[in-house]
């Protein structure tokens, strides 16, 4: 009995937590385990990537060669847009009619401030195809493309119906000689038949710009310029359409950039 008295003494003692002290600092093997960190089997990145992002330096943001990559090729694609202007300016003086100069000049104005006003199409789509992309939702990201060609497609298909309106409307605006009048028209009713090439160009550049690959989109700029240069040398001098060459050229120019 007094053996067992000892051996159960000591351990009693042990077991006693005084009211008034402190609690002992030192803690036993179950309060370690709640003190070390439990990872979350719900969270689909692991602890250490977690504990990194929420602790560590922001490195997420996009580097200056990074920016570089994706402007450089954007810069280059718009310089390469005026030689079309260039081209044709200088096919046109070469015509026998002083008029179509003007005529051109006039109709590539109106042209201009009604399809480049749709160039939403290629901004809203680089936006939503970079949000989707980002988030690697490859569905969503093809989704945005179908939806801003179809987009594109429809308002196309009105410019084309109202392509004789517009060109009286504009062409009245503008208000050239007599002479400069038909030629204008002319240009105009063939320049808004591509308009569903045009505008399906726009959004394959913001397509491609979204995806981060600008490249793509410089090499379809510069296909399409070039073969618009090409083909306003082979129509007009070579062929003798005249104006009417030029704006099939235009559209030829926008056939090569969706293909």
């Amino acid at each position: 009995g007094g053996v067992e008295a000892r051996a159960r003494g000591p351990a009693s003692s042990r077991n006693k937590v005084s009211i008034g002290e402190p609690h002992s600092p030192v803690r036993g093997p179950k309060e370690k385990c709640f003190c070390q960190d439990v990872p979350d089997r719900s969270s689909p990145h692991p602890p250490d990537l977690l504990q990194r992002r929420m602790t560590g330096p922001s490195t997420s943001g996009p580097s200056h060669r990074d920016i570089l990559r994706l402007s450089l090729p954007l810069i280059a694609s718009n310089l390469t847009v005026p030689l079309i202007g260039l081209v044709d300016t200088g096919v046109a003086g070469h015509l026998p009619q002083a008029s179509a100069l003007a005529a051109v000049a006039a109709a590539s104005a109106v042209s201009s401030v009604v399809l480049i006003g749709l160039n939403f199409l290629r901004m809203s789509t680089s936006g939503l195809t970079a949000q989707a992309h980002g988030a690697q939702d490859t569905a969503q990201t093809w989704l945005v493309f179908f939806r801003s060609a179809l987009l594109a497609l429809g308002l196309a298909a009105v410019l084309v119906l109202a392509r004789y309106a517009i060109a009286s409307v504009g062409i009245s605006l503008i208000a050239p000689p007599g002479e400069v009048v038909a030629l204008a028209k002319e240009y105009l009713h063939i320049r808004l038949l591509g308009a569903p090439l045009t505008l399906l160009s726009m959004v394959s550049m913001g397509f491609f710009i979204g995806i981060g690959k600008p490249k793509v989109a410089l090499v379809m700029t510069v296909a399409s310029n070039l073969v618009n240069v090409g083909l306003d040398l082979i129509l007009v001098p070579g062929l003798g359409w005249g104006v009417s060459g030029l704006a099939w050229a235009t559209i030829g120019g926008a056939v090569s950039y969706t293909h």
